[in-house]
């Protein structure tokens, strides 16, 4: 038999494959993906919310926690949490475990912390809307929450789900893949568009360089790690739009698995002063795990970089058995001079 933490790992992950990451986002309807105007489905949105309250229910014995959990959960997915707090807190929601762990820990418990995140209730608060991440594929309407709550407490307090929870994954599954197609094939139209703009330059599938001020300067390697300003925007049919994030100056390890590859593979174009922007379509930016709740899959992103130096000629991955344990390969050979 599984442990209590063991099963709310395995809801977390449910609901990760039955949603493949995406989102809820204040502008479906600019984007395509206007919920309002899709029928309600009862029977999916009691699934989701049954698979997401399995296994959750020790940390629902205190009721003030629970009562925490569930308002930040359904705020979330009620559109009432501003996108930028996931841009900006992305890795701490994404270490749910942790979260779990000092829940279960007890946490500091009540009085002002210096950091009031990291009370009890300010954990809590952060659980819920963890677990709202996964959630937020699937768009889920106003009418279709209290669906989705009345399952996820029937979860909680181990009732027999009230309805067929094999078709209410096969509604799920159906709708996040409509959803993900719609995204798929508008991202792929906008980047026809953007191709046909004056002096763009196509790289490799889905990669387009669009650049401004020019630069004498040396270029970085595929295995550099560089010293960037950037900022990341929406795509649309227009090399301007929507930006998603504040412009920040940062380093970039350009082989990092991590990266989103159209930076991976657009860097080694640029000369250090130079500025860009950098049109990645959907499978050469986030991918399938997207950046909730702003980048879903399927959507492209428009990164304006400025190339401010080479930090280091050839990035060194950590030796450590999280990389092992995800089979981080090493970087490749240096370019030959």
């Amino acid at each position: 038999m599984h442990s209590r933490l063991g099963r709310e790992a395995g809801a977390i992950l449910a609901l990760s494959l039955l949603a493949s990451a995406s989102c809820l986002r204040d502008k479906n309807a600019a984007r395509g993906g206007n919920s309002s105007a899709r029928q309600a489905d009862p029977i999916a949105a009691y699934t989701i919310g049954y698979i997401a309250g399995d296994g959750v229910s020790d940390l629902q014995r205190d009721e003030v926690l629970a009562g925490k959990i569930e308002e930040a959960l359904i705020d979330v997915l009620a559109r009432r949490v501003p996108a930028a707090f996931f841009f900006e807190h992305r890795e701490e929601l994404l270490s749910i475990r942790g979260i779990e762990a000092k829940l279960k820990e007890g946490g500091p418990r009540g009085g002002a912390t210096a950091d009031p995140a990291s009370s009890r209730a300010g954990l809590a608060v952060n659980y819920g809307r963890a677990l709202a991440v996964p959630l937020m594929n699937f768009e889920l309407t106003s009418p279709e929450l209290e669906r989705f709550r009345t399952g996820r407490r029937d979860a909680l307090h181990a009732a027999s789900p009230a309805v067929d929870l094999q078709e209410g994954r096969r509604r799920a599954q159906e709708r996040v893949a409509a959803l993900r197609r719609g995204r798929e094939q508008r991202s792929a139209q906008m980047m026809a568009v953007l191709a046909r703009a004056p002096g763009v330059l196509a790289l490799a599938n889905h990669v387009l360089v669009r650049k401004g001020r020019s630069s004498h300067g040396p270029s970085p390697s595929s295995v550099s790690i560089v010293k960037v300003s950037y900022r990341a925007r929406m795509m649309a049919d227009a090399w301007e739009s929507e930006p998603i994030s504040e412009k920040v100056e940062t380093e970039l390890a350009l082989p990092e698995p991590h990266l989103a590859s159209c930076l991976r593979i657009a860097m080694p174009t640029l000369r250090v002063g130079e500025r860009a922007s950098i049109a990645c379509g959907p499978s050469r930016a986030y991918g399938k795990l997207g950046l909730p709740p702003i980048v879903l899959d399927g959507d492209g992103v428009v990164f304006d970089v400025e190339l401010l130096g080479i930090a280091k000629e050839r990035w060194v991955p950590p030796r450590s058995a999280w990389a092992s344990q995800l089979g981080v390969p090493p970087p490749p050979p240096a370019r030959s001079q």
